[in-house]
C-alpha cells in the first residue's frame, strides 16, 4: 500500500498498473501559468532571489497542483549546486557564468559542496513541501545532467546560442572537459542522494 493518496507515479516507478500516465509540470512550463505570471508580478524579485526563499519556492512549487498533477516538482534551478563548488553566476536575466572554464587550473579551483550546509534552501524546500502536501502527493527534486552543468559552465550563459564553441572547445580540450564532466557527475549524485 502506497503511503501517497495519488500514488500514480509511484506505481508506475514500481512496474504496477495505472489508470492513466502521470504527469507534473516542471518550472520551465510554469512561465506559461497566468497564476506563476502573477505571482512573479506582484513578488517583483529575481528569479535567483525566488529560488533563494524557501517560503516562496514552496509557494511556486504547488502552483500546478490545482491542475491535477500527480507529483510536484521542487522549483529550483539546475545551476544552484554551482555557487558553492566556487562557479558562481548571476541572472540577468538569463544565467551568466562569473568566469567561463576555459583552464585546467579552474577546473581544479572548483571543489565538492557539502549539501548539508551548502545547499540547505533545497533541504528546506523539500521539507516544507513534504509538510504541506500531508501525504497527497510524492515530491520530486532534480538536478541537471553533468553535460548540461559542463555546456554551461563552458559557454557561461545558455549553450544554445554558443553551442559550435561549446562543442569545439570540447573536442581542443578532451582533458579538461573530462576532468570537469567527473567533478560534476561526483557533485550530481551526491546532490541527488542529498535531496
Amino acid at each position: 500500500m502506497s503511503v501517497f493518496k495519488n500514488d500514480r507515479l509511484i506505481r508506475v516507478l514500481n512496474y504496477l498498473p495505472v489508470d492513466r500516465i502521470p504527469v507534473w509540470m516542471m518550472r520551465q512550463a510554469g512561465r506559461t501559468d497566468p497564476e506563476y505570471n502573477q505571482l512573479r508580478k506582484n513578488d517583483g524579485r529575481a528569479l535567483e532571489e525566488l529560488f533563494a526563499d524557501p517560503e516562496i519556492a514552496i509557494k511556486i512549487s504547488l502552483l500546478p497542483k490545482r491542475l491535477g498533477v500527480d507529483a510536484i516538482i521542487m522549483f529550483q534551478d539546475i545551476l544552484t549546486p554551482l555557487t558553492p563548488m566556487g562557479a558562481g553566476f548571476h541572472f540577468a536575466p538569463g544565467p551568466i557564468l562569473e568566469k567561463p572554464v576555459r583552464t585546467m587550473a579552474q577546473v581544479k579551483a572548483l571543489r565538492l559542496p557539502d549539501p548539508e550546509t551548502e545547499l540547505r534552501t533545497v533541504a528546506q524546500i523539500l521539507s516544507g513541501l513534504k509538510t504541506e502536501l500531508a501525504g497527497e502527493l510524492p515530491v520530486l527534486g532534480f538536478a541537471g545532467s553533468p553535460m548540461s552543468l559542463a555546456f554551461f559552465m563552458i559557454a557561461g550563459s545558455s549553450p544554445n546560442k554558443k553551442i559550435n564553441e561549446v562543442l569545439a572547445f570540447i573536442v581542443e580540450q578532451p582533458a579538461i572537459t573530462q576532468a570537469l564532466l567527473e567533478l560534476l557527475t561526483e557533485m550530481t549524485v551526491d546532490y541527488i542522494n542529498f535531496q
